[in-house]
C-alpha cells in the first residue's frame, strides 16, 4: 500500500518508525538514547528555526512535568514518567521537522497499519483460545471472566484502549488509500479491529467507540453525499452487528450496563473512589503527590469498605492527574487539548481546505474525543506508555496544521544551546534509568539468594541497591522482609503456656532502623507500621506495639491480619477484654481463618472462646446482610457456615455463582460440598474444574481437588495436583500484596510476596494444608509403585514436618 521501492531516505524512516512502535510495546525507555540521535542528525542540517503554538504548548508541558516531579512525595517512582514526558517531547520535535510532509505521514501511518494488523490478528487468535478455555469448564457468558482474558499479559482494560486509538490511526491511512481494493483491505482490518474492542466486554471503551463513530457521522453530513454515507454506514452496521452473533450473549449482558452484580459493584466501587478521590487532591492541592504515586496519597486518606478490594487505581485520567500533579498541570493538559482542537477548527472552517484534510482533521477530533470520554473510566493515558505513545501520535498528525508564531534565521548559538540543553538533561535521565536497570538487577539477584530453600543471609546485593537508591521503600521492604525472615521466629501452638513463642537473633536494631527510615518516607504506610509493631513487640516494648498496630489498623480496619496481629498482642499481655471483639472481626472479614493453624490450635488452648467469636462473626454477618446484601459478604457468611450448616451454605453458594461466577472459592466449597454428599461425580468434577480455572495461582482448589482425586481411585491425578497445590502454597501471599506489588512495578522492581513480619503469620493464618496427610499419601502412593528412593524422601519430610511449620520450602521430586 506505499511503494515496494521506498528511496533511502523512506527506508530509514521507515525503519525508525517501525522502531518507535516495536519499542513503545516492548521496553519504552530505550527510545531515549534513539531519539537524541536522530535529533542530532535532524538539527545539524541548515533550516530556518520557527517558534509555533504547538513549541509553545509542548514546552509548557514539559516544563511543568519537570516541576512536578521536582516537587514529587517519592522520586523513585516518578523518574520514569518524567523519562515517557521527555522521549514524547523529542518525538515532537523530530516530527515538527518529518511529520510537515504529508509523504512522511503516510509512511508512518503504513507501518503502523501492517504492526497493529499483526496486534489485531495475534488479538483475535488469544480471544478464541481464552473464550475456548472459559467454554471448556462451563462458563459462556465471557463478560463476568474478563479479569482472565489480558493480551500479551497487558490488562484487558489497557488492551482495549489501545485497539481503540488503533481505530482512528487506521481509518486516516483508509482516506490515504486511492484504490479501491486497497480500502477493502484497510475496512475490513478496521472491522477486526472493532471486533477486538467488542470483545474486550468493556463499556467505556464501548461508549468511546460509539462516540468516535457518531461525531465522526454528523461532521460527515455536510461533507459526503447521502447516499454514499448511508451505504458506508449500512455495510460497517451490517458487518459490525454480524460479528457480535460470535459474542452474543455476553455482547448483549455488556451493552446491558448494569445487568450482573459484577457490573454493579464495578460502577459503585468507581463512584465510591472518585468520591474519596477529593480528599486525596485537597491533600496537595497545586503541585500534587508526583506522578504515580497515587499509592501514596492513597495510603494516607484511604477508601474503606468491608466489601471493597485493596484498589491500585483511581480508574479516572482526570482525578489522577489531579491527585498526583495537581490543578497547574491539570490546567496546562487542559490547555495543551484545547490548543490541538483549536487547530483542527480553525481549519475546518477555511473553505479552501481539500476534501481529504478536512476528513482527516474531523478523524483526528473524533478519535481526540473518543480517547478522552475512555479516559473517564478507566485510567490507561498514564499507566501505559504505548497507550500514550499513540495518543501522542494522534496529535502529532495536526503538526502541519500549526501557527507559526515567529521566523528566525538559524544562528551559531541558537543551533547549539537547545541541543546541548536537551542532551545534558536527556543525558541524566538515561544516567538515572541506568542507575534504576542497576537497582533491579541488585534487587532480583538479593531475593534469588535469600530464596526459600537459603538458610545464610545475603546482604551484599541489597546494599549495593540500596547505596544507589536509598530512599526506595520496595528495596527496604525487602530487606525488612528476609531479614526478619531469619532473625524472628514464631511458633503458635497449644502446648505453649502463652500460646505464642519467640526466637529472635539480636536485638532487632537494624530492623527496627529500616522500617522508621520507611515510615519517615511514607508514614502512612500501614505494613511498616504493623512490621514495626511486631518488632517493638519482640523486644518487649509492649505500649509502642499497641500504639502502631492501632495506626495501621486505623489506615486499614477491615485487614483480618493486622487483627490477629493484635489479637496475638492483647492475649500476650492479658487484655482479655478486647479479645473476643477482635477475633470475631478477624473471622468476620476472613472466613477461612477458621481452618488455619492459628484458629485450630486456639480452639484447643481456649475453646469456648474461639467459638463464641465464630458465633458472633455468624451473627453479626447475618444481621449485616438484612440491611446490606452484599454478594462478597454472602460467600463470607456461606463460608462460616460450610461444617454446621452446610444446606444453608449450599444455597448461599449457588446463588453467589449465579451472580458472581467470577469468585473461585465458592464453586470450591460447592464442589467439597457436591462430593461429601455423595452427589454425582460428573457435578463435583466440573464444580473443581471450574474453581482451578478462574484462579490458577490458587494452592486451596489444588489441593482440594488432588484429596478429591485420591477418594475417586485416581492416583496419579491426585498426586500431581496436590504437588501443584504444594508448589503454590509456597508463594501465598495477602490481598494487600497486589497493591505491594503494583507499587513496585512502577519502578521495575519486584516485591517479595511475604513481606510481613514474622514471616511465619501468613502461613498460620492461611487454611491448614494437613501436611502430613498429604506426605501419608505421597509414601502410600510411591510404596504401591515400587519407589523406594520417593517413599524414603517423603518419609523423612514427614518426620522433619511433624513439630515444624511448613511453608513451600521443599524442593518436591
Amino acid at each position: 500500500m506505499f511503494s515496494l521501492k521506498p528511496t533511502k531516505k523512506e527506508m530509514v524512516l521507515l525503519i525508525l518508525f517501525f522502531l518507535l512502535l516495536l519499542f513503545c510495546f516492548l521496553s519504552f525507555n530505550i527510545l531515549l538514547p534513539l531519539l537524541l540521535i536522530v535529533l542530532f542528525k535532524l538539527i545539524k542540517k541548515k533550516t530556518n528555526d520557527t517558534f509555533s503554538l504547538l513549541d509553545c504548548c509542548f514546552l509548557l508541558l514539559f516544563l511543568g512535568e519537570i516541576i512536578v516531579s521536582i516537587n514529587s512525595y517519592y522520586i523513585p517512582t516518578s523518574i520514569p514518567s518524567l523519562t515517557t514526558s521527555v522521549i514524547l517531547f523529542l518525538l515532537y520535535l523530530i516530527y515538527k521537522r518529518i511529520f510537515k510532509t504529508p509523504k512522511h505521514q503516510f509512511l508512518f501511518r503504513s507501518i503502523y497499519f501492517y504492526f497493529s494488523s499483526v496486534l489485531i490478528a495475534s488479538t483475535c487468535i488469544i480471544f478464541v483460545l481464552h473464550k475456548q478455555r472459559v467454554a471448556h469448564v462451563g462458563f459462556y457468558d465471557l463478560n463476568n471472566f474478563k479479569n482472565l482474558y489480558n493480551p500479551f499479559g497487558v490488562l484487558n482494560n489497557i488492551w482495549a484502549t489501545v485497539m481503540l486509538l488503533s481505530i482512528p490511526i487506521n481509518t486516516l491511512f483508509l482516506i490515504d488509500q486511492k484504490q479501491k481494493k486497497h480500502r477493502i483491505i484497510v475496512g475490513i482490518q478496521l472491522f477486526v479491529n472493532c471486533f477486538c474492542i467488542l470483545a474486550s466486554f468493556s463499556r467505556g471503551t464501548y461508549i468511546s467507540l460509539f462516540l468516535f463513530y457518531t461525531i465522526s457521522n454528523i461532521f460527515l453530513i455536510k461533507i459526503l453525499p447521502l447516499k454514499k454515507q448511508l451505504l458506508y454506514n449500512f455495510l460497517f452496521l451490517a458487518l459490525l452487528g454480524s460479528s457480535t452473533i460470535l459474542i452474543k450473549e455476553s455482547f448483549v449482558t455488556t451493552v446491558s450496563i448494569n445487568k450482573t452484580n459484577s457490573q454493579k459493584r464495578s460502577i459503585s466501587g468507581r463512584i465510591d473512589r472518585w468520591k474519596n478521590a477529593k480528599e486525596l487532591i485537597q491533600d496537595k492541592f497545586w503541585l500534587g503527590w508526583g506522578a504515580n504515586n497515587f499509592s501514596f496519597a492513597e495510603n494516607k486518606s484511604p477508601y474503606n469498605a468491608e466489601d471493597a478490594r485493596i484498589s491500585t487505581r483511581t480508574n479516572n485520567s482526570y482525578l489522577q492527574l489531579l491527585i498526583e500533579k495537581g490543578i497547574v498541570e491539570f490546567f496546562i493538559y487542559l490547555l495543551f487539548i484545547l490548543t490541538f482542537i483549536f487547530l483542527i477548527f480553525k481549519n475546518l472552517r477555511n473553505p479552501l481546505l481539500p476534501l481529504k484534510e478536512r476528513l482527516k482533521l474531523i478523524i483526528v477530533f473524533s478519535g481526540i474525543v473518543a480517547f478522552l470520554f475512555r479516559e473517564l473510566t478507566f485510567a490507561s493515558f498514564f499507566e501505559s506508555n504505548a497507550v500514550r505513545f499513540l495518543f501522542f501520535h494522534l496529535l502529532f498528525f495536526l503538526i502541519p496544521y500549526d501557527i507559526s508564531l515567529e521566523s528566525k534565521k538559524r544562528t551559531p548559538w541558537l543551533s547549539k544551546i537547545p541541543l546541548f540543553i536537551i542532551f545534558v538533561f536527556s543525558s541524566y535521565l538515561i544516567y538515572k534509568n541506568g542507575q534504576e536497570i542497576f537497582v533491579k538487577t541488585q534487587n532480583s539477584r538479593f531475593l534469588k539468594e535469600n530464596n526459600f530453600v537459603s538458610t545464610d543471609l545475603k546482604l551484599l546485593p541489597i546494599e549495593k541497591a540500596l547505596a544507589s537508591s536509598p530512599n526506595n521503600t520496595v528495596l527496604l521492604h525487602n530487606k525488612v522482609a528476609i531479614t526478619a525472615k531469619k532473625q524472628i521466629r514464631i511458633i503458635i501452638s497449644s502446648k505453649n503456656p502463652t500460646f505464642l513463642s519467640f526466637t529472635k537473633q539480636d536485638s532487632l536494631h537494624q530492623l527496627k532502623k529500616d522500617l522508621t527510615h520507611i515510615l519517615k518516607i511514607n508514614p502512612y504506610d500501614a505494613i511498616a507500621l504493623h512490621n514495626l509493631a511486631w518488632v517493638y513487640f519482640a523486644n518487649g516494648e509492649k505500649l509502642n506495639s499497641r500504639k502502631l498496630i492501632d495506626k495501621a489498623l486505623k489506615s486499614r480496619p477491615y485487614d483480618s491480619f493486622f487483627l490477629i496481629s493484635k489479637f496475638l498482642f492483647l492475649l500476650n499481655t492479658n487484655q482479655e477484654n478486647e479479645l473476643i471483639n477482635c477475633l470475631s472481626k478477624a473471622i468476620r472479614y476472613s472466613p477461612n481463618l477458621i481452618s488455619s493453624a492459628f484458629f485450630i490450635e486456639f480452639s484447643k488452648t481456649r475453646p469456648l472462646l474461639a467459638q463464641n467469636a465464630k458465633k458472633n462473626a455468624i451473627s453479626s454477618l447475618r444481621t449485616e446482610l438484612k440491611t446490606n446484601p452484599s454478594t462478597i459478604l454472602k460467600a463470607r457468611f456461606a463460608r462460616l457456615l460450610l461444617k454446621e450448616q452446610p444446606k444453608e451454605a449450599e444455597e448461599i453458594l449457588i446463588e453467589i455463582t449465579k451472580k458472581l461466577p467470577n469468585l473461585n472459592r465458592p464453586w470450591l466449597y460447592l464442589a467439597y460440598l457436591n462430593s461429601k454428599n455423595n452427589i454425582d461425580g460428573t457435578s463435583s468434577e466440573e464444580l473443581y474444574q471450574k474453581a482451578l480455572r478462574l484462579d490458577e495461582s490458587d494452592y486451596l482448589p489444588k489441593l482440594y481437588y488432588g484429596k478429591y482425586c485420591l477418594e475417586q481411585g485416581l492416583k496419579k491425578q491426585g498426586i500431581h495436583f496436590l504437588k501443584k497445590g504444594l508448589q503454590s502454597y509456597r508463594h501465598i501471599s495477602l490481598p494487600s500484596f497486589r497493591k505491594n506489588s503494583y507499587f513496585a512495578s512502577l519502578t521495575g522492581l519486584k516485591s517479595y510476596p511475604n513481606n510481613y513480619i514474622p514471616n511465619e503469620l501468613l502461613y498460620y493464618t492461611n487454611p491448614d494444608i494437613s501436611i502430613s496427610d498429604i506426605f501419608e499419601s505421597f509414601i502410600n502412593y510411591y510404596k504401591n509403585s515400587n519407589k523406594t528412593s520417593l517413599q524414603n524422601y517423603y518419609t523423612t519430610l514427614s518426620k522433619k514436618y511433624e513439630n515444624t511449620l511448613f511453608q513451600g520450602e521443599e524442593h518436591l521430586r
